[in-house]
């Protein structure tokens, strides 16, 4: 990553304003923009893997909210099931009813 002169101009002048001069200064330049440097990718980095948490994030609550819609499906039909039988054994009673009167008969 390179820098611009405004950049190295702000750091050069930081370097004199604390009165570094020649080799003192190059170095407190080098190690500045080193650090700025480092700063940067260090930002990257924790900008990627606030990135990917959120996409983890993401992915974790579709499946939760897959697993919850599959859990209603499922009780829809056993709900559904339970009022087919119902109803059929609702319909079969005075079946039985009858047969049971006719046994007794």
């Amino acid at each position: 990553m390179s820098f611009n002169s405004k950049e190295l101009k702000v750091i050069v002048d930081l370097g004199n304003s604390l009165d570094y001069v020649g080799d003192e200064l190059k170095q407190f330049v080098n190690d500045e923009r080193m650090r700025i440097e480092k700063e940067k990718e260090n930002e990257a980095k924790r900008a990627f893997e606030l990135e990917k948490l959120k996409l983890q994030n993401a992915k974790e609550m579709e499946k939760q909210k897959n697993k919850a819609e599959e859990k209603r499906l499922e009780i829809e039909a056993e709900m559904a099931d339970r009022e087919r039988r119902t109803k059929l054994e609702l319909e079969d009673r005075p079946v039985k009813i009858r047969k049971n009167r006719e046994n007794l008969s």
